[in-house]
């Protein structure tokens, strides 16, 4: 999420701080591995990017019944800005529009089953993404970023979907993510 702020908005040096300001340049050592910039230093850039957060599955997978709703369970939390995001579920108490990004991915999916990622807002279906497995027996993810409108007392949490005629075990860690800012 924060890949979108390119080198080309910064122009000189960070201040003394460390927090990058929009008159501050980015030195290409203070990006982490992925090259993305830590979300500390972030602090006032364009503004009103808060509330963030960030969460991933945790260690060990969930089980989604065939054909069965399943709310997915963050057990990871990456960062979480402001305290909103709790239980799974993200309740931002600052109404705009946000940017949500979220995956989920199954362990060997069977041929021609699908992958659902349901988003719900107030319970309510909101987005939907489905990836057919075309293959034989193979991994499958459902993978979505999209803007949402929400007002103060909204929440949004992941559901998974999936139509293998079994139990299926979605995968853990960062391959079942969920994550969201204000952008507006």
């Amino acid at each position: 999420m924060t890949k979108a702020r390119t080198l080309a908005n910064f122009d000189a040096t960070f201040d003394p701080t460390g927090v990058l300001t929009s008159t501050s340049t980015l030195n290409p050592s203070n990006l982490d591995a992925t090259g993305t910039i830590p979300s500390a230093l972030l602090a006032g850039v364009g503004g009103g990017v808060t509330p963030s957060f960030s969460a991933h599955a945790g260690a060990t997978g969930q089980t989604v019944d065939h054909n069965t709703n399943t709310k997915v369970i963050f057990g990871t939390e990456l960062f979480d800005s402001d305290g909103k995001f709790s239980d799974s579920r993200f309740t931002p108490t600052v109404a705009g529009k946000y940017l949500i990004a979220a995956a989920v991915s199954f362990n060997n999916h069977a041929a021609n089953a699908y992958t659902q990622l349901r988003v719900k807002k107030n319970g309510a279906d909101v987005f939907q993404e489905a990836t057919q497995n075309v293959a034989n027996t193979a991994d499958c993810k459902s993978q979505s970023v999209f803007v949402l409108d929400l007002d103060d007392n909204d929440y949004v949490e992941i559901f998974a979907r999936q139509n293998s005629g079994t139990t299926q075990t979605l995968r853990n860690g960062m391959e079942v993510r969920f994550s969201g800012f204000k952008i507006a």
